[in-house]
């Protein structure tokens, strides 16, 4: 499902468990840029191209457009009429094949000429001609809808739609409110966490063992913990990421050096690291709340995806080399931990708002999309000679 795609994606930033969660080379998993080149919809007719020669004038030919169009305003079907001219004349050929319905977009992705124009046009209402740097344009502002893709997302496979991103960021606050709920205790006091001690010899898991036993229960919520090796899978990318910076510039890593802000290096990689830990544990509390639990197909899919890891890489062994040389440590009861989690987000969203978002109501979409400055057009595009 796109929803657990998407999510995944974010969520595996944050843990880090790439190889496992599809978060990696599977084409079929990955969020790519395709660089605009998707299919055309199979009931969108193919774009007209120019016939004009080189003599034809650009602003003469949208002043013809726009008189036709001026005679059929009021009409039955308006918009139906203008989607026809789109398609007949205009000259965008990249929207004509990615966006046969019109843009979706807000301020900052077209040019500011355009932008102003569609903000100051009525739903169903058209302009004037709208000069810019391509061309002369003739607009249809649109009623959004909210099952369209956004402008900015549309080079990716499997775009969410705007309905889907309203409802991602309700999901946002409500992980706020599942947070705020809680009270987290540590067992042992950030400050017992020697970052500069635990590690000295670089991001190594093993070598920190001797500080804590990797189950060492470092975080309380209620009846839900997360332990020394949870928090560690945090910590390890920005561990990772301050030594190959140092690195870098022939520099030993000091903890206690200045980073940004006031903090310390040690200061920030603890930060990020209670950060993603009580970030976790409030989405355990929700999916606690609302009793979503995974399937034992899902926990199937699951142990089937890390067999096929192992398998991929010729042994457990290689296996278990591989995911400690990029993650710092290989502790089986923890990966499942945290993957489990990672698929519980995608069922907790589905629950709440429906797969992909689809239950997500129209009133709190739209409420989405004027926060965020969305508007909704079509155009015809006479180009100016060059483009």
């Amino acid at each position: 499902m796109k929803i657990k795609r998407i999510l995944a994606i974010f969520l595996c930033l944050s843990l880090l468990l790439i190889p496992i969660t599809g978060c990696g080379n599977s084409d079929d998993d990955e969020y790519n840029y395709d660089n605009g080149e998707n299919e055309s919809p199979e009931d969108t007719p193919p774009p007209v191209s120019s016939d004009n020669d080189e003599d034809t004038d650009p602003l003469e030919e949208a002043e013809k457009i726009l008189r036709l169009l001026n005679e059929q305003i009021g009409s039955d079907d308006f918009v139906g009429f203008f989607h026809e001219m789109v398609f007949e004349h205009s000259e965008d050929l990249g929207g004509l094949i990615n966006f046969p319905d019109g843009y979706l977009f807000r301020e900052g992705d077209m040019v500011s000429e355009f932008f102003e124009a569609a903000k100051a046009l009525e739903i169903g209402e058209i302009s004037g001609i709208v000069e810019t740097m391509y061309g002369y344009h003739i607009i249809l502002r649109l009623p959004i809808d909210y099952d369209s893709t956004p402008i900015e997302f549309s080079g990716y496979e499997n775009p969410p739609s705007l309905r889907l991103l309203a409802a991602m960021e309700a999901f946002r606050h409500e992980r706020f409110q599942w947070r705020n709920a809680l009270e987290f205790e540590y067992s042992q006091e950030p400050e017992a966490l020697d970052i500069a001690t635990i590690f000295e010899e670089g991001p190594d898991f093993d070598t920190s063992f001797p500080r804590f036993a990797h189950d060492t229960v470092m975080i309380t919520a209620g009846d839900l913990t997360l332990s020394w090796s949870h928090l560690y899978a945090f910590m390890f990318p920005v561990v990772s990421e301050v030594y190959q910076l140092h690195e870098a510039n022939g520099m030993e890593v000091d903890w206690h050096e200045d980073a940004f802000d006031g903090s310390t290096w040690a200061e920030l990689v603890l930060e990020y690291a209670l950060d993603e830990a009580e970030s976790i544990l409030a989405l355990m509390y929700g999916m606690k709340v609302n009793n979503v639990t995974l399937s034992d197909d899902e926990l199937q899919d699951l142990d089937e995806r890390i067999e096929e890891q192992i398998e991929r890489h010729g042994s457990k062994e290689a296996f278990e080399e591989h995911f400690r040389e990029h993650y710092g440590f290989y502790n089986s009861e923890v990966l499942m931990d945290l993957t489990t989690i990672e698929l519980g987000y995608g069922e907790l969203f589905d629950y709440l708002y429906g797969t992909d978002g689809s239950e997500f109501p129209d009133d709190l979409a739209r409420m989405y999309a004027e926060i965020n400055g969305y508007l909704m057009a079509m155009h015809i595009l006479r180009m100016k000679p060059g483009f």
